[in-house]
């Protein structure tokens, strides 16, 4: 792989995992020793910097994962994935409820 991309793939992983984890971005850049608005350089293709193997050490310490996991090119995916699965639970429970409301109000005409 391209070390770019890998530095893309462990930006979009560290993002979520700030997610899953509650960790402001800013604090998790200053932690690690980065200017604020490192990640996000990366992120929006404005940067060319490649993450180091010891950041990427760091980073798996602070969250206390594996390495494999930052580097997973499908973790932020099935991540994503997984959120809108719950999300289409969540609205197939409304639309639920809405139907038995609306038969309720049907037979009560």
């Amino acid at each position: 792989m391209e070390k770019n991309i890998i530095t893309k793939i462990v930006c979009n992983n560290v993002y979520q995992l700030c997610l899953e984890n509650d960790v402001k971005i800013g604090d998790l850049e200053n932690n690690l020793g980065y200017g604020t608005g490192f990640f996000s350089r990366i992120k929006s293709n404005k940067s060319t910097v490649c993450i180091s193997i010891d950041k990427c050490y760091q980073i798996c310490q602070i969250f206390n994962i594996d390495i494999h996991i930052l580097l997973d090119q499908h973790y932020f995916v099935n991540a994503e994935l997984k959120k809108l699965e719950n999300e289409k639970l969540e609205m197939e429970k409304k639309i639920n409820t809405l139907k038995e409301q609306l038969s309720i109000n049907m037979e009560t005409i």
